[in-house]
């Protein structure tokens, strides 16, 4: 019996060893399969090819600068498919910059450059009124420059002023996973934007120490997504987000190097356009712990597809090394708007979650290059179609949404077309004429050429006249002119020698002018002459006869 068990223990040793090994192989097999997915992913990049030209931003924001970080100036309309929708902020004006030495309230203006905070923690909630309850998001009317404290706010480490974003240890649920989140404004679509950032995991202090947790396994589902598959954690970091889908467009995480367990490696994933499911576009391995890493995001904001005129492109550095580059959609289709996001956040992980989560971003900031500068019209004529009216064209000035029209320096209408008809001249006046163009954030061009018009007098026309209370000495002439006129009344006993006058110096359409001294029974002729400015008119000489009596 003795013998038996022996026999039977040391078959099941041999078992249990062959069984171990051949786990061993399918986790090795199954894990270089998946750094051979990731290498892939990553060796169809190119990594020493020549920066990508991006394209110019579409539209010229106020706040935009090649070296500052973006201001979303009010009114703030961004391009969302192709129309110009306005973005409430509650008259604010933001910054996008939430690095570690800019406070969470824009010193200018004393509002939050932070749209809202997510984190847990059910102490802090209890100091507002009223209380906040569910997730503890705190709104950009909430934020105050201590933040989301002990989960989203300001530290110095190791001497650098940092934002911090913390996920702690045994924290509950924030919207559904173990997460803290800083959520930035909407972002404008159509431009050439650039992230930089310079961001340390955790930090050697005992508090904030980045726990190297085994890494995560990737394996497809039946559908072909890629999912994890042993419980791993990848953290989340940055994003840029969009209610138009459930998931970011774009996204960096971190985990452990699954080449170097010692090591941390960043992964960069995408779902744009139309896609629900995420694409890894790249991995970064060897990233140091408790080190800061720059790391530039640059990028032309897209979500058409580029045999649509999309001209969406991407390109990322890590610690100043050129890691990714390609064409094609960066944001999500549809008609909401997109933002971006610091975190800490376990998506992989509901809470309570075992591991602290430090993410320290010493520079956080976006940049919104602007547009070409808007040319100014050109070849603007003037030409006057009437003594009050003054026909304008020009050559388009390409990115404009609309043109001022000036006349003598001040702005008389607008347009959004390459002509005009001034109706509201004078007769006989010069008027010097300019147009500019505005884009669609109302940024101006500079003026065009001045086009130099005078419009002329117009014709005068006696349209009526007749002769009332005659008596034997005198006579009334009456007369009507087209427009205001003075007037004058030439008589005399011969047709051929008027040389009696009667001035009438009062400029107005309807005249009359008596002549007196006259002689009884005798036949009189006379002639109008009515003149405005410098045009003048005379009727035909006509005849009357005074009374006998």
């Amino acid at each position: 019996m003795k013998k038996h068990v022996k026999k039977y223990r040391m078959g099941l040793a041999i078992f249990v060893f062959i069984a171990v090994l051949a786990g061993l192989y399918v986790i090795r097999h199954a894990n270089d399969e998946i750094i051979a997915w990731m290498n892939k992913e990553i060796q169809q990049k190119p990594s020493t090819a020549g920066l990508l030209t991006m394209p110019n931003s579409e539209v010229n924001y106020l706040g935009a600068s090649a070296s500052n970080a973006f201001v979303a100036m009010q009114p703030y309309n961004i391009n969302i498919q192709g129309t110009m929708t306005p973005i409430t902020m509650s008259g604010l004006s933001p910054t996008f910059d939430y690095s570690g030495n800019v406070p969470f309230l824009n010193p200018s203006t004393g509002k939050s450059n932070v749209a809202d905070i997510q984190a847990w923690d059910p102490l802090f909630p209890q100091t507002f009124n009223p209380v906040l309850s569910g997730d503890y998001e705190l709104d950009a009317n909430l934020i105050t420059n201590i933040g989301f404290p002990g989960r989203v706010d300001k530290q110095i480490i190791n001497g650098i002023p940092v934002t911090m974003v913390r996920y702690n240890a045994g924290d509950n649920t924030t919207w559904g996973n173990a997460r803290s989140m800083l959520n930035g404004w909407p972002i404008p679509p159509h431009t050439h934007v650039q992230w930089q950032i310079e961001v340390q995991f955790g930090n050697a202090d005992g508090k904030n120490d980045w726990v190297l947790s085994p890494s995560a396994i990737w394996t497809q589902d039946n559908t072909g997504n890629w999912v994890i598959s042993n419980g791993g954690s990848p953290v989340l970091f940055f994003q840029v987000h969009s209610t138009n889908q459930s998931n970011p467009p774009l996204q960096a995480d971190v985990d452990t190097d699954i080449n170097d367990p010692t090591k941390l490696m960043m992964t960069f994933s995408q779902r744009t356009g139309t896609a629900t499911a995420p694409v890894q576009i790249g991995i970064v391995h060897g990233i140091s712990r408790h080190t800061l890493v720059p790391i530039v995001i640059e990028a032309f904001l897209d979500e058409r597809a580029t045999n649509n005129g999309g001209k969406g492109l991407l390109q990322i550095w890590v610690n100043n090394a050129l890691v990714l580059q390609q064409s094609g959609p960066t944001l999500a289709l549809g008609p909401n708007p997109h933002w971006w996001a610091l975190a800490s956040y376990s998506w992989a992980q509901a809470a309570p979650y075992s591991y602290t989560r430090a993410v320290f971003f010493k520079t956080a900031k976006m940049l919104v290059f602007p547009a070409a500068p808007l040319s100014a019209p050109t070849n603007l004529t003037a030409s006057a179609s009437s003594s009050t009216a003054v026909n304008l064209s020009w050559a388009a000035s390409t990115g404009a949404a609309s043109y001022t029209i000036y006349r003598n320096s001040s702005p008389i209408s607008s347009t959004t077309t390459t002509s005009f008809i001034d109706s509201s001249a004078v007769a006989g006046t010069t008027y010097n004429y300019t147009v500019i163009a505005l884009d669609a954030s109302g940024i101006a061009s500079a003026p065009s050429n001045v086009a130099t018009v005078t419009t002329p007098l117009p014709a005068i026309n006696i349209t009526s006249s007749n002769v009332g209370n005659i008596t034997g000495t005198s006579a009334t002439i009456n007369w009507t002119t087209n427009i205001s006129a003075t007037g004058q009344v030439n008589y005399g006993t011969a047709a051929n020698s008027l040389t009696s006058k009667v001035a009438i110096g009062t400029s107005t359409t309807s005249q009359k002018a008596m002549i007196s001294g006259l002689n009884k029974a005798t036949t009189y002729y006379y002639q109008i002459v009515a003149t405005s400015g410098v045009a003048s008119t005379s009727s035909a000489t006509k005849s009357l006869k005074t009374l006998k009596r």
